[in-house]
């Protein structure tokens, strides 16, 4: 492993270490290196955060989540991984989870998705995501919605949501995701 990504390693419990080194097991070296790389351009702080954050899920829902973050462009990987080493831990364990449950297709168009935004609108989208109540087939759309119009207009509509109470901003976000594609990509200009 690149020596920063050791050191993130080397800070962590036991626990954490043994339920990391699973989900990384389940990776092809392809996948493993992928994400290894990513997690290694980051800041200490950073990196330490998104190894953490597997380190608490199951470990085969933490491989699933690697392998889609793998599977991205590599500066997507990066923006995708500094993002949620960005949230708190309950934030980051539903945001995994949530990803892990999606279908290949349905991971691989939300995480490139959401790879277009800056890493703070990354942050808070996924935030919101953790807290809304919606099946997971519904996330890529909301994602794909929101990384379509303006970047302005997107951090305009993301930092309301992120000033606004968490199950509001949340509740918000599965409201768009009950509607179609077209409808979704009218409401978020309208907020923009």
């Amino acid at each position: 492993m690149p020596n920063s990504v050791n050191f993130y390693v080397g800070e962590m419990g036991t626990a954490k270490l043994d339920r990391l080194r699973e989900a990384i097991s389940y990776l092809t070296l392809h996948e493993r290196s992928a994400v290894l790389d990513a997690i290694a351009c980051m800041e200490p702080g950073e990196g330490a955060g998104a190894l953490s954050a597997i380190s608490r899920i199951e470990p085969d829902e933490g491989a699933r989540a690697l392998t889609a973050i793998s599977w991205m462009a590599p500066d997507g990987r990066f923006t995708v991984t500094m993002a949620i080493s960005q949230m708190d831990q309950d934030e980051r364990n539903e945001v995994l989870t949530r990803i892990s449950q999606m279908s290949l297709r349905e991971r691989a168009e939300a995480l490139n998705a959401t790879s277009l935004m800056t890493p703070s609108d990354q942050a808070i989208a996924l935030s919101a995501i953790s807290r809304a109540r919606m099946l997971p087939r519904v996330l890529p759309r909301v994602l794909i919605a929101i990384s379509q119009i303006d970047p302005v207009e997107r951090s305009g509509i993301l930092g309301i949501i992120g000033r606004i109470d968490p199950d509001e901003g949340a509740e918000a976000l599965a409201v768009i995701g009950d509607i179609s594609l077209e409808e979704q990509h009218d409401f978020l200009e309208v907020i923009g």
